[in-house]
């Protein structure tokens, strides 16, 4: 029977301080998967965060990277769920992705940048988001609004799959 930290676990907490709280974890027999292991990923530190901002900074002088994000661009897609767009955008490509928001200064590289779809579909946290190739040559990234935007090369992938799909491009 496993019973150990190595084991698949869910850990809990219950409400309250000292002895009347209750911390444990919930050993699993069966954790069920809901999608393949992103594969390679890895968090940069701060300052090489910093570094792949102002190299976006200065490649696109007109996006701004702050909350909200604004590509100043006129390629867009408008999407009622516009990340499911990027496994077909970005397959197997690798990527950097990041938040525009000043809390959250680290920034992630992701061997295989169409898995984001997947990984953004299970959560209601990411808004607003931002990604870029390991050379900068693109940027797409959401609006809260639902519109995919796309600078560099990505104007034209966007443009594109908005003529496809016969949607309205913003």
């Amino acid at each position: 029977m496993p019973a150990g930290p190595e084991d698949p676990h869910v850990g809990y907490q219950t409400p309250g301080k000292g002895s009347a709280r209750i911390r444990g974890h919930i050993i699993l027999d069966d954790v069920p998967a809901t999608r393949p292991p992103l594969r390679y990923f890895k968090v940069l530190d701060v300052d090489s965060s910093e570094i792949l901002r102002d190299r976006i900074r200065n490649r696109f002088p007109s996006v701004r990277l702050g909350s909200p994000i604004d590509f100043y661009s006129e390629t867009g897609l408008q999407a009622e769920q516009p990340w499911k767009l990027l496994a077909e955008l970005l397959d197997k490509m690798p990527v950097y992705f990041l938040f525009p928001w000043d809390r959250e200064k680290r920034a992630l590289w992701i061997e295989i940048g169409g898995r984001l779809s997947e990984v953004l579909d299970e959560s209601e946290y990411f808004v607003e988001y931002i990604i870029t190739d390991e050379n900068q040559r693109f940027l797409l990234g959401e609006h809260h609004s639902g519109i995919l935007m796309a600078c560099g090369a990505a104007e034209q992938w966007v443009s594109q799959l908005a003529r496809r799909r016969g949607s309205s491009k913003t």
